[in-house]
């Protein structure tokens, strides 16, 4: 017999693994015709809004790694979702856009999410704008409190990304 959980007594930062969780969940469903994997996406969707940026400025906002953003980004150019320019102010940086096959297929996905959000909030005395700007909020908080508590190299290695 399941015994039923009770998520008060779950910490914050389990309950967002518990939702990035079914999100991930969902997004499999969601990517199961396509070559894309669910880290991908965000990559992605960072390019529909700000196409046209250099790998630095990719990586920074969804905080990556930069080698792992660079392997992606080697997958989903030969998958030809996105294209490489060199960047003709610096020479040793590339320009990452998206192709009109990875326009195409962010803004389906991008559709499918907010389906998804859209049908989640329904039932809750919360807008989705509201839970979105207090979850950027939480964001904001999170990274300055690190930054006031963790006095290490790691810690100022990561804080740029």
């Amino acid at each position: 017999m399941k015994k039923d959980i009770d998520y008060n007594e779950i910490p914050i930062s389990v309950l967002f693994k518990i939702i990035t969780r079914h999100q991930d969940i969902y997004a499999k469903h969601i990517l199961r015709d396509t070559n894309i994997t669910h880290s991908q996406v965000s990559i992605l969707m960072n390019l529909l809004k700000n196409d046209n940026i250099c790998q630095d400025e990719l990586s920074q906002p969804l905080v990556l790694d930069k080698g792992a953003v660079a392997r992606t980004l080697q997958k989903l150019e030969d998958e030809g979702y996105i294209s490489r320019m060199q960047d003709e102010e610096n020479r040793r940086r590339n320009k990452i856009s998206l192709t009109d096959k990875g326009r195409d297929i962010v803004i389906q996905i991008q559709e499918s999410v907010k389906e998804r959000e859209e049908g989640i909030i329904n039932n809750m005395p919360i807008s989705l704008d509201e839970l979105h700007d207090l979850l950027l909020k939480f964001i904001q908080e999170s990274r300055k409190f690190n930054q006031e508590h963790i006095d290490d190299d790691k810690w100022e290695a990561k804080k740029g990304e």
